[in-house]
């Protein structure tokens, strides 16, 4: 996470005002248009920091990456309550060719606590790729949201309606482990 500490200053050491106009505008414009995979990935760890609409637009840019290493980086420092703008296009990471991006995408969604918990079993419910669908599952054993899922279900509403969906999908999976 990119949190403030109140002067400025993310728990990197870095601090707005140390990177001029300029610079910000190198990160924003040049170094997500890189020919080098690993610069613009290494880019969107400086870019998370910048907190503002055309960061987050910059970091929806390189989600979308062609390149697996940049994307999984960049889905890694979305996880920061103020790219929440950002959770459609995480959900779209559930869907990539390579796992790691996958894992990545659901470890940032569940970091987002209710709201990106909620996309993460939307998706998984109406997942056709059965990778993704695994990737989930076992998201969902690893960090425990088994435990919210059964909360959900005794307490009813809305989110008992799709914890019982995720039950359902586990199921029909044969995932009946964690059940």
């Amino acid at each position: 996470s990119t949190q403030g500490t109140g002067s400025g200053t993310t728990r990197l050491g870095i601090r707005r005002e140390d990177l001029g106009a300029e610079t910000r505008q190198v990160f924003l414009n040049k170094v997500v248009s890189d020919t080098f995979a690993d610069v613009r990935a290494r880019g969107a760890a400086v870019i998370a920091h910048f907190r503002d609409v055309q960061a987050t637009d910059a970091l929806r840019k390189l989600l979308a990456d062609e390149n697996e290493f940049v994307r999984l980086h960049t889905v890694r420092v979305c996880n920061d309550v103020f790219y929440s703008d950002l959770v459609p296009d995480i959900v779209r990471c559930l869907a990539d060719s390579k796992w790691r991006v996958r894992e990545a995408a659901a470890q940032t969604l569940n970091a987002f606590g209710h709201r990106g918990v909620n996309e993460l079993y939307r998706y998984f419910i109406v997942a056709k790729d059965r990778y993704a669908a695994e990737q989930i599952t076992e998201e969902i054993q690893r960090t425990g949201l088994i435990r919210t899922i059964l909360e959900a279900l005794s307490t009813g509403g809305e989110d008992a309606g799709l914890a019982q969906d995720v039950c359902r999908k586990m199921a029909l999976m044969g995932k009946t482990t964690l059940l």
